[in-house]
């Protein structure tokens, strides 16, 4: 996934969150923890913000929304 950002490029991630890791009975898609997200870091993207928000329409849901982008050479 990672590597579909190329230079300069921006990657945005919206995913249900989840504050455990545990097996999930459904999916895909499947909530990300934290780590998973931060983890999208990790191949040379530069995290820009990080947001976990409520999902208005399900108030037991809470969603990451996740901007990283690729530095320009």
């Amino acid at each position: 996934m990672c590597d579909l950002a190329k230079a300069g490029g921006t990657l945005l991630v919206i995913a249900a969150a989840s504050d455990v890791e545990q097996p999930v009975a459904q999916g895909p898609p499947w909530p990300l923890t934290s780590a998973e997200i931060r983890a999208f870091g990790a191949s040379g993207l530069e995290q820009v913000r990080v947001e976990r928000l409520p999902d208005l329409a399900r108030p037991e849901v809470t969603r990451w929304r996740a901007e990283f982008t690729r530095p320009g050479e």
